[in-house]
């Protein structure tokens, strides 16, 4: 089977790499993803973003990532993140939230 396009050349690489199993799998982490009760904001963070790193095709939208990981955290750190940021603490959905309006240092940024 040859390759003609840029996108039959990404195809055969996701399906090489991460066969549909493994894909799942790490979707099914992302998604199902919790703060643990000794874990700090930013080793959630870390972890976090090392399962999506692990698959980096997952395909769920900035929107829905932050999302995921603010409802995993535990409630004082979400109450931080609502101190930290009061524009946003009388909204229930996060989705509102740019990671570039969060203020915090850039190495707990990078998604």
């Amino acid at each position: 089977m040859s390759i003609l396009t840029w996108d039959d050349l990404v195809s055969k690489f996701i399906n090489f790499f991460f066969p549909p199993s493994k894909t799942t799998y790490f979707r099914n982490l992302i998604t199902n993803f919790s703060q643990t009760s000794q874990e700090t904001f930013s080793a959630a963070w870390e972890r976090f973003k090392e399962l999506q790193r692990k698959c980096p095709h997952h395909g769920f939208s900035i929107e829905h990532q932050l999302d995921t990981f603010y409802n995993a955290l535990s409630f004082s750190d979400q109450d931080y993140l609502n101190a930290a940021y009061p524009k946003y603490k009388e909204e229930t959905d996060m989705n509102r939230l740019a990671v570039n309006d969060l203020d915090l240092p850039h190495s707990t940024l990078t998604i």
